[in-house]
C-alpha cells in the first residue's frame, strides 16, 4: 500500500471513528488494526509485561520470531534469550519444539517462559500447561497471554487452528490445576469501549489512555496469567518426554547445533531420548494436537512488528 493510500485510509477511519460511524457489519480492517498503528490487545500484553518486568530474568524461552518481549522488558536481567518455534526452518530460532505433546521442550531448563497469544492455537491446552511447567526450574516464572474478546486470526486458523478463548475463570481453573491455586495471578483487561473498539480495528490512538486502561471484568479482551512454579517438585518418569544436555543453549538471535537439518523426529533436532524426570503435574496420558505446517504465524509476526513499533 502506497504512502499516498495509506494517508487516505487514515484519513477515512479517523472520520468514521469520530463521528461515530460504526454503524456497519464490517470492521475497519481485517489485520487487528496493525496496518494503523497498535492493536488495543497489544496495549493490555505490553502493560502485563511490564507490570512483570522483574519476572523476566535469567534463562528465557519466548514463543515469537525474534525475542522481542525478551529485550523490551527483561533487559540486562537476560542472560539468555530463546526462540520457540514448532517448525524447523525459522531464522533466529534456537529451539523447534510442540508444546502440545512435548516434543523437543527441554525440563527444567528456564527460569522465565513467555506466551503471549500461543496457548488459543494449541487445541490440548492442559497438556501445554503441563509441558511448560515442566520446562520451568524450580521457581521459574510463566507470563502467558490468552485473547477474551476478539475476531479470530484467519491466517492463524488456516495455518494452524484456532481453538480456544478464555475467561479469568478458566485460566484460574487451568494453570492451578498445574501449578497449585497460590501459585498463579490471573488479571484481565479491557472494557465494554475497548472492546468493542478493538473489534472494529481501531488502534490505540483511537481511544484516550483513560478509555484504555479503564478496567471492566465483565468485557475481557486479555486474561493474562503469572504463574510460578514451586521450589520443589516430586519427578515422575515419563518416557514420551525428551530429555536434552546443556549444549543447545547458544545464545540470543543464534542457531542450535541440534536444530540444524532434520531430525529423527521430523522436527529438524536431534535430542536423545530418555525417561526424563518432570512434575507430577503431569497426567499419564498427553494427548497429541502438533502444531504443524511451514508459515509464520501471524501471533509471531504481530509480537515483532509490535516490538518494533514500541522501540525508542
Amino acid at each position: 500500500m502506497s504512502w499516498l493510500r495509506r494517508r487516505l485510509v487514515g484519513l477515512r477511519d479517523a472520520v468514521a471513528i469520530r463521528t461515530g460511524i460504526l454503524r456497519r457489519p464490517m470492521p475497519l480492517h481485517r489485520e487487528f488494526g496493525w496496518s494503523r498503528g497498535t492493536p488495543i490487545d497489544r496495549h493490555y500484553i505490553e502493560a502485563f509485561l511490564d507490570r512483570h518486568r522483574d519476572d523476566i530474568r535469567g534463562e528465557v524461552l519466548e514463543a515469537a520470531v525474534a525475542p522481542n518481549y525478551t529485550q523490551q522488558f527483561g533487559g540486562d536481567r537476560v542472560t539468555t534469550g530463546h526462540i520457540l518455534y514448532p517448525v524447523a526452518g525459522q531464522p533466529g530460532t534456537t529451539l523447534v519444539g510442540d508444546l502440545a505433546t512435548g516434543e523437543g521442550i527441554p525440563v527444567a531448563a528456564f527460569d522465565t517462559i513467555i506466551l503471549t497469544q500461543v496457548f488459543q492455537f494449541i487445541y490440548d491446552m492442559h497438556a501445554a500447561v503441563r509441558h511448560s511447567y515442566a520446562a520451568l526450574k524450580p521457581g521459574g516464572v510463566l507470563l502467558a497471554t490468552f485473547a477474551g474478546i476478539s475476531q479470530i486470526s484467519r491466517s492463524d486458523m488456516d495455518n494452524w487452528g484456532e481453538y480456544w478463548r478464555v475467561t479469568d475463570a478458566s485460566a484460574r481453573r487451568l494453570f492451578g490445576d498445574v501449578f497449585g491455586a497460590d501459585n498463579v495471578t490471573v488479571e484481565t483487561y479491557g472494557n465494554v469501549l475497548a472492546a468493542s473498539a478493538f473489534l472494529h480495528a481501531m488502534v490505540t490512538t483511537d481511544l484516550t489512555a483513560r478509555e484504555l486502561d479503564y478496567n471492566d471484568p465483565n468485557y475481557q479482551v486479555i486474561v493474562a496469567v503469572r504463574a510460578a512454579g514451586s521450589g520443589q517438585r516430586r519427578a515422575v518418569s515419563l518416557p514420551h518426554v525428551t530429555a536434552y544436555g546443556t549444549s543447545w543453549i547458544t545464545g540470543r538471535g543464534s542457531s542450535s547445533a541440534g536444530l540444524a537439518g532434520g531430525g529423527a523426529n521430523g522436527l529438524g533436532v536431534a535430542p536423545r531420548e530418555a525417561g526424563a524426570q518432570v512434575s507430577e503435574a503431569f497426567a499419564p496420558s498427553l494427548s497429541v494436537q502438533a502444531l504443524c505446517g511451514a508459515t509464520i504465524p501471524a501471533w509471531a509476526a504481530r509480537t515483532a512488528s509490535s516490538a518494533r513499533s514500541t522501540a525508542p
